[in-house]
């Protein structure tokens, strides 16, 4: 359960009443973060997210983005991949490596 918490915590939703409310009805930015929430948790080997941040407004895609650079960090060389056509997540994230096709 720490882990859980933890990881919660970690991106953002610390907000105990929204941990007890069903998926469904979170905020799209609640449900973002649940869903790092559940990577960190889970850390898979490897990962790739399509259209990362792309269905939250910027503020919660910063907070969102720098938070799981973070904690995603900690599970120690796992591979991920984000794919984004916003550019202002690369100072959140301080990616190894960025691709641009522009």
């Amino acid at each position: 359960m720490n882990t859980v918490t933890s990881a919660l915590s970690a991106v953002g939703l610390g907000d105990v009443p929204a941990w007890l409310r069903p998926f469904k009805v979170l905020s799209n930015g609640e449900q973002f973060r649940a869903g790092l929430a559940r990577l960190i948790c889970e850390a898979p080997d490897k990962v790739v997210i399509d259209e990362f941040t792309s269905v939250v407004d910027r503020q919660i895609a910063k907070i969102g983005a720098s938070a799981f650079s973070q904690a995603w960090r900690k599970t120690k060389g796992k591979q991920i991949v984000l794919l984004s056509c916003h550019y202002d997540i690369v100072e959140w994230l301080q990616p190894d490596w960025v691709y641009d096709t522009r």
